[in-house]
């Protein structure tokens, strides 16, 4: 069980790095 919740937390974090960074880009890209 524990493992599943620190597999989750991973791709929990994975997203939230990506949306961080792709919205970095666009903030980026429009100014």
């Amino acid at each position: 069980m524990a493992f599943w919740h620190w597999h989750l937390a991973v791709v929990a974090a994975s997203y939230y790095l990506v949306a961080v960074a792709d919205t970095q880009g666009k903030a980026m890209a429009i100014s």
